[in-house]
């Protein structure tokens, strides 16, 4: 009777998740948060707050004040180094990370004297095994050749945009630099 249970619960889930070979999700444009610079006062602190989101849901890899630019590395999967909270911003993708290797990168840009002085964007990736062999020695516990080259080469493909995520961290850096945070 477990079994029953366990199969029907994975058949569910996959149900749920889609099991096709590219997930085509269509890019979402969250609405734009709308945050007021004025002066470079209020740029230094919409810089610092947004350094400082981002930098709790991802390893950055670059920030130039200059240019108004911070750029993450991919950070893989939804367990991986920071939990749930911070990857996924919804349940369904939760389940979709969990069931399948997926890796994520933010770029958020601010604008100087601007209304509409940040953009939020998160793009990510599902990672895809290529076999030529539908049985490739390698894969099963039993057996004993566990080389790399018998497991087929692996290639990261687009998915497109997470806008989930994206409105997440715009509303999150909106409201923490108009609550006063530097």
């Amino acid at each position: 009777m477990r079994r029953i249970l366990a199969a029907a619960a994975i058949l569910i889930a996959a149900v749920v998740c889609g099991c096709a070979s590219s997930r085509q999700a269509a890019p979402r444009r969250p609405a734009l948060e709308q945050v007021a610079v004025s002066n470079e006062d209020d740029f230094g602190r919409l810089w610092s707050v947004a350094l400082e989101v981002v930098g709790e849901r991802f390893a950055i890899s670059s920030a130039e004040e200059t240019s108004g630019t911070i750029a993450t590395d991919y950070l893989v999967g939804s367990l991986s180094e920071t939990g749930f909270r911070v990857n996924a911003a919804s349940g369904r993708e939760r389940l979709y990370d969990t069931l399948h290797t997926t890796r994520r990168r933010a770029l958020v840009t601010l604008w100087r004297k601007s209304d509409a002085a940040m953009e939020v964007r998160v793009d990510r990736e599902r990672l895809v095994r290529v076999r030529p062999n539908p049985f490739p020695s390698g894969t099963y516990s039993l057996d004993r050749d566990r080389s790399p080259e018998a497991a087929g080469p692996e290639r990261w493909v687009e998915e497109g945009r997470d806008g989930e995520l994206e409105a997440v961290i715009a509303r999150e850096i909106a409201s923490r630099y108009r609550a006063g945070a530097s």
